[in-house]
């Protein structure tokens, strides 16, 4: 069976939003947190929806499973890292939980590049490839672990020495990726 998992980051401490759970966050307007609104988005397009966070962290995720990052202090790579061991997969779905504006369309995009020759798609902006919006395939687990083992910390760099299929992007496409990292990007969301 060739199942696909989406795996919802929300391990990052929002150092740069005053140390705030940002999967917690509500969107302007709506009693939906940004871990809320993902999850729904991605019911449609996967086999399971699960969350990959720190080992410390307390965080309500509602009915879905919370797997533990194996890796401490690793960031999104420890994450993919997690959501790949799992052996009923063949392919995840990693995102990050602070894309508010991220849609359908793009998801299905991705999801189409399944099957193509490459063990990862994923979007590439103007400012670069977007890791932590991306499909990858069950096959990269050998390569991530010894990456990671090797000192390897950053998610764009192990991606960037892998074969990969980019997708690219209108300017429209551009802004449903845009990830909120500060509170004056939290307080221009409602705009």
């Amino acid at each position: 069976m060739s199942k696909t998992l989406a795996a919802i980051l929300v391990g990052g401490k929002g150092q740069r939003m005053g140390g705030c759970d940002k999967a917690s966050l509500k969107i302007p307007g709506t009693n939906e947190s940004f871990l809320e609104r993902t999850q729904r988005l991605l019911r449609p397009f996967v086999d399971e929806v699960v969350c990959v966070g720190r080992q410390e962290q307390s965080l309500n995720v509602g009915a879905i499973r919370f797997l533990q990052d194996q890796y401490r202090e690793s960031g999104p790579i420890a994450g993919l890292e997690r959501a790949l061991s799992l052996s009923e997969i063949e392919w995840c779905l990693l995102l990050s939980c602070d894309l508010p504006r991220l849609d359908g369309a793009l998801l299905e995009s991705l999801l189409e590049g399944r099957g193509q020759g490459c063990p990862i798609v994923l979007p590439k902006a103007t400012h670069g490839i977007e890791p932590t919006c991306a499909l990858y395939h069950v096959s990269l687990l050998a390569p991530l672990r010894a990456f990671i083992e090797q000192g390897g910390r950053a998610l764009h760099e192990f991606v960037g020495a892998q074969n990969y299929r980019p997708l690219r992007l209108s300017a429209g496409q551009e802004e449903t990726l845009k990830n909120i990292n500060r509170r004056e990007d939290y307080e221009g969301l409602g705009e």
